[in-house]
C-alpha cells in the first residue's frame, strides 16, 4: 500500500473512533514517508482525541515543518494548546506564523481569524484591535474581519461602531449567518426588540441553532410603547418558551451563553415563571460536590462580571472589605476585564483573586477547582456570562444577591438574599430560592464627600453643570428603561402642576432609547416631553453634582433607584418615591427604613404627585426635609451591622449545607 493509502486507512478507522487501528495506519505511512505532513496532522489529531496532549504537539509541530505553507496544521496546533489551557502559546503560534506567511491568500485569512477570536476570549482588546486593522488592511473584502471588530468595539462599549461594522460585514456577504446573528445580538442588547427578531430569522434561515431560537424568543423592547405592548411581549414570550421546551432541546450552559431576560425586570410584574420556563432550556448540571467538607475556613467564593466601576462593584466593595477575613477563606472571581481602581481595591480584597477570560467552561472549572462551601452571585440576569454559570453547582451551596433584583428561576441556586426592610408579606412567592432577609439591604456604602452647607454646594453645583442659578430642577437621573409606560403619568400630572420646572435626565446608552421615549411621551405625556433636559452621560462626580443641584430628585416606579438612592441621599436631596409590590421596586423603601425616615415615601400615584408639588411649592416643606435626610443618612453609610449580617449568613450557610 502507498503512503497515501495507509493515510485514508486510518482516517476511516477514525471516524470510527478505532484508535488503536487509526495509530497503526498513519505510522505506518509516516514510515514510508517521514515527511508527509497530512499525515502527521491526522496522527496529532487522532492523539488529540485520545487525550494525549504531549504526542499531539510532537506530531503537530511535524505537520508545520512538512506542511510547506499550509496553514491548517498551525491552526490545529493552536486549537491543541487552547484546549490545553495554554492561550499565549496558542496566540504566539498563530502571531509566529503569520510573521512568515504575509499576503492576502485565504490561509492566511484563517490565521487572522483565530488569532483575533483568541485576543478576543483572552479579554486582549487593545491587542485585539490592532490586529483586526492590520488584518483588514490585508483583507479589506472579508466580511469575517468585519464582524469581529464588531464583537470588539461592542466589548468595548463602542455600541456605534460595533453596528457599522456588522453592517459592514453584512454589505459584504448578506447571507454571513455568524454576522447576522451578532447583529441580532446587538439589536437585542439595545432593547431593539422586532429588529433583533428579524436578524435573527434570517441567521435561522442559514444555520438551525436552538439557541439562537431561544436569543429570538428572549429579545424584548427597552422602551415599550406602551402596558399593551408589555402584555404583548410577554405572552408571546411564555407561548415561544413553551414551545421551545417542548422540542426538548437544550442550550449547553457551558459551552454557549443563554441569553437572559434583563429588560423583563422593568414591567413591574412577578416574572418567576417566565425565568422557570428560561430555566428548563438549559443544561442543568446540579450535582453537588462529592466528599465531605474540607477542614478549615468556610471557603467563600464572590462572583460577577462586575467587580469594577459600576453599580454592582459600587454596592458590594465595601462589606467585601470590612468582612473579617481571619473567619473565612475569601475567594474573588472577576469574569471579563477590570482595570479601573474599584476593581484594583476588589484585587486587593483577598490574595485568592481570579481574573478570568470569557470562556464558560473554564471559569466554571477554576469555580470547582476550589472545592467552595459557598458560592455568591452578586447578580443573576444582568448579562448572559453568570446567568450560564449560575445553570451549574459549583460549590456545596450557591445563593444570590439583588444587584439584578429578581429570582433566577433555577434549582442550582439555593438562596436569594435580600432585606427584611424590603420584601413585602408573601415574598417567597417571587422566588424559587430561599429567601433569606437580611435585617437592611447589606451595604456598607461609602458616603459621598459633602458639604455642610447644603445651598452653597447647590450652586456651585449648577454653576459647574451650567445649569440656571435659580428655578425648579427635577431630576431623574435614571437610565432610561426604568421609565415604566405608567409613570409617565406621575411625570406629566407633576410637569402639568410645575409647568416652569426643568426636568433633569441622563441620555441612554443609545440614542434610540430617547427617540423611543420621547415618541412615547409626544403621544402621551407632552409636557413632561417639553420639560425634559437631557444631559450626556456622566463622570461619578459630576453625576453627584448633578444630585446636588437637584431641588429634588424622582424615584421611578416600578424599578426604584438602588445605588442611585444611596448617593442621593448621601448628598442630602430629597428624594421621593412609590413602593412597588416586588423587591425591585421598594429598595428606596427599605433605604428610607433604615433612616427611620418615611416622610417621602408616597402611598399612591397620586399621593407621590402631592409629594413633589409640596417639596417643589413650600420651602419650609422642602427645608425640613433636608434637614431630617442630613442628621438620619449617616445611619445608611459606612455601616457595620451590614457587614455583621453577612458574616452571619455565611457562618450559617456553611455550617448548614444543602
Amino acid at each position: 500500500m502507498t503512503p497515501e493509502q495507509w493515510n485514508e486507512l486510518g482516517i476511516a478507522h477514525a471516524k470510527q473512533s478505532q484508535w488503536g487501528e487509526a495509530t497503526q495506519a498513519l505510522e505506518r505511512a509516516l514510515t514510508l514517508r517521514p515527511g508527509y505532513a497530512i499525515a502527521w496532522q491526522n496522527l496529532g489529531r487522532v492523539w488529540q482525541m485520545t487525550n494525549q496532549p504531549a504526542q499531539a504537539e510532537l506530531a503537530l509541530l511535524r505537520a508545520v515543518l512538512f506542511s510547506g505553507g499550509d496553514p491548517s496544521p498551525v491552526l490545529q496546533l493552536a486549537e491543541l494548546y487552547k484546549s490545553g489551557g495554554k492561550t499565549a502559546l496558542a496566540v504566539a503560534t498563530l502571531r509566529g506564523s503569520l510573521d512568515v506567511r504575509p499576503g492576502p491568500t485565504s490561509g492566511v485569512l484563517d490565521l487572522h481569524r483565530e488569532l483575533i477570536a483568541l485576543l478576543i476570549e483572552s479579554n486582549d482588546l487593545a491587542t485585539a484591535s490592532i490586529a483586526v486593522a492590520a488584518a483588514i488592511q490585508q483583507h479589506s473584502q472579508a466580511a469575517p474581519l468585519y464582524e469581529l471588530r464588531g464583537q470588539i468595539e461592542r466589548l468595548s462599549n463602542q455600541d456605534l461602531a460595533a453596528g457599522a461594522s456588522y453592517a459592514e460585514a453584512l454589505r459584504l456577504d448578506p447571507h454571513l449567518t455568524s454576522a447576522l446573528a451578532n447583529q441580532a445580538h446587538w439589536l437585542a442588547d439595545q432593547g431593539d426588540c422586532e429588529r433583533a427578531r428579524d436578524s435573527y430569522l434570517r441567521a435561522l434561515a442559514g444555520a438551525e441553532d436552538f439557541r439562537m431560537r431561544v436569543a429570538r424568543a428572549t429579545a424584548l423592547p427597552a422602551i415599550p410603547e406602551s402596558v399593551a405592548e408589555i402584555d404583548f411581549v410577554r405572552d408571546r414570550l411564555a407561548r415561544e418558551l413553551a414551545e421551545l421546551a417542548a422540542t426538548g432541546a437544550r442550550v449547553d450552559t457551558l459551552r454557549d451563553a443563554m441569553p437572559n431576560l434583563f429588560y423583563l425586570a422593568y414591567h413591574g410584574r412577578n416574572d418567576r415563571p417566565l425565568h422557570e420556563a428560561l430555566g428548563t432550556l438549559g443544561t442543568l448540571r446540579n450535582t453537588p460536590p462529592a466528599g465531605p467538607r474540607r477542614s478549615g475556613k468556610p471557603r467563600i467564593g464572590i462572583v460577577s462580571r462586575f467587580l469594577r466601576e459600576h453599580t454592582i462593584g459600587r454596592l458590594n466593595i465595601d462589606w467585601l472589605e470590612h468582612l473579617p477575613k481571619e473567619e473565612f477563606d475569601l475567594h474573588l472571581f472577576a469574569i471579563g476585564p477590570t482595570d479601573d481602581d474599584l476593581a484594583r481595591r476588589y484585587r486587593a480584597v483577598s490574595p485568592k483573586w481570579f481574573g478570568l477570560p470569557l470562556q464558560l467552561a473554564s471559569i466554571a472549572k477554576t469555580i470547582a477547582d476550589q472545592q467552595l462551601d459557598l458560592l455568591l452571585h452578586l447578580d443573576i440576569g444582568m448579562e448572559p456570562s453568570t446567568l450560564s454559570l449560575a445553570f451549574s453547582r459549583l460549590a456545596r451551596r450557591q445563593a444570590v444577591t439583588w444587584g439584578h433584583p429578581v429570582t433566577t428561576g433555577l434549582p442550582t441556586i439555593d438562596d436569594f438574599i435580600s432585606a427584611e426592610t424590603a420584601e413585602p408579606a408573601g415574598a417567597e412567592a417571587h422566588y424559587t430560592e430561599r429567601l433569606v432577609r437580611l435585617p437592611t439591604l447589606g451595604v456598607c456604602y461609602e458616603r459621598p464627600v459633602i458639604t455642610s452647607d447644603r445651598r452653597a454646594a447647590q450652586q456651585a453645583a449648577r454653576r459647574e453643570l451650567g445649569l440656571p442659578p435659580t428655578g425648579l430642577l427635577l431630576a431623574c437621573p435614571q437610565t432610561l428603561f426604568k421609565f415604566h409606560p405608567e409613570f409617565d403619568l406621575v411625570l406629566e400630572e407633576i410637569c402639568t402642576r410645575l409647568p416652569a420646572a426643568r426636568l433633569l435626565l441622563i441620555e441612554g446608552r443609545y440614542p434610540a432609547w430617547r427617540a423611543r421615549l420621547e415618541a412615547r411621551w409626544r403621544r402621551v405625556a407632552p409636557a413632561t416631553l417639553n420639560a425634559a433636559h437631557f444631559l450626556a452621560p456622566l463622570p461619578r462626580a459630576k453625576y453627584l453634582s448633578l444630585l446636588t443641584a437637584s431641588d429634588l430628585v424622582l424615584d421611578p416606579f416600578h424599578f426604584s433607584g438602588g445605588n442611585s438612592s444611596y448617593e442621593v441621599l448621601g448628598v442630602g436631596t430629597p428624594l421621593v418615591t412609590l413602593p412597588g409590590d416586588l423587591l425591585r421596586g421598594r429598595l428606596t423603601l427599605a433605604i428610607y427604613r433604615q433612616m427611620g425616615f418615611e416622610r417621602l415615601v408616597a402611598t399612591s400615584p397620586s399621593h407621590y404627585v402631592d409629594l413633589v408639588e409640596q417639596l417643589a411649592t413650600n420651602p419650609d416643606f422642602r427645608s425640613h426635609c433636608e434637614q431630617e435626610i442630613a442628621q438620619r443618612s449617616p445611619l445608611l453609610f459606612e455601616d457595620q451591622t451590614a457587614v455583621d449580617a453577612w458574616t452571619r449568613y455565611f457562618q450559617e450557610a456553611t455550617l448548614n449545607p444543602k
